[in-house]
C-alpha cells in the first residue's frame, strides 16, 4: 500500500495438493494479487503448486489474475515432457496472464535458473514476438528476473539492450 503497487506476485504453495492452495487463498483478500506459475521442481527438489495447465486454471476458476514467468513455463513443460511453446501459448491464450517474468535457462534441466537472457538455449526472441503480439490487445507488463551478482544495474542494462536488439 505504501508504495500503491499495482500487482502483488505471489507464489501459490509447495506440494501437489489443491486442498493446502484453497486453504491458502481464502488469506487472501486483495485484487492486486496475482499468482505465479511454478516449475514443477523447486529449487530444492520439491514438488511446486501452479506448474501444470489443470493447476493453473484452478487458480483463474478462483479468481485470481496470474504472472506467467516464461522460464518456470518452460522448466515446467520439460518435466512434463510438453512442447514449452505450445504450452506457454495455451496458457496466455486460455488464461489470459497479466503479468510477465522473463530470464533464460538450459532446456536440458528442470530445475529453475534465472540466467541473463543472453545466456541459455530457450527462444528468447519467440517470447518477445509473443509479447509483441499481445500488447497490440492490452498493455503488457514484464519483469526482467535475472542476476545481478557484482555487476549490479550494468547487467540489467546489458540485458534491457539485448532484448531491445532481439
Amino acid at each position: 500500500d505504501f508504495l500503491n503497487s499495482k500487482f502483488i506476485v505471489v507464489h501459490a504453495a509447495l506440494g501437489d495438493s489443491q486442498e493446502i492452495f484453497k486453504k491458502n487463498i481464502k488469506k487472501f483478500n486483495d485484487s492486486r494479487i496475482l499468482i505465479e506459475n511454478m516449475p514443477k521442481i523447486g529449487l530444492e527438489n520439491e514438488v511446486c503448486f501452479a506448474h501444470s495447465y489443470l493447476q493453473l486454471k484452478l487458480i483463474k476458476d478462483s479468481g485470481f489474475n496470474l504472472c506467467l514467468d516464461f522460464s518456470h513455463a518452460i522448466k515446467s513443460a520439460i518435466a512434463q515432457n510438453l512442447d514449452y511453446k505450445e504450452l506457454i501459448e495455451k496458457l496466455i491464450s486460455e488464461l489470459g496472464p497479466v503479468y510477465f517474468h522473463i530470464c533464460n535457462g538450459k532446456i536440458n534441466s528442470v530445475k529453475d535458473e534465472h540466467r541473463d537472457l543472453f545466456d541459455g538455449d530457450f527462444d528468447i526472441k519467440w517470447i518477445k514476438n509473443i509479447l509483441l503480439k499481445l500488447e497490440e490487445k492490452k498493455d503488457v507488463y514484464l519483469a526482467f528476473e535475472t542476476p545481478k551478482g557484482e555487476r549490479g544495474l550494468e547487467n540489467d542494462i546489458k540485458n534491457i539492450n539485448y532484448f531491445r536488439l532481439l
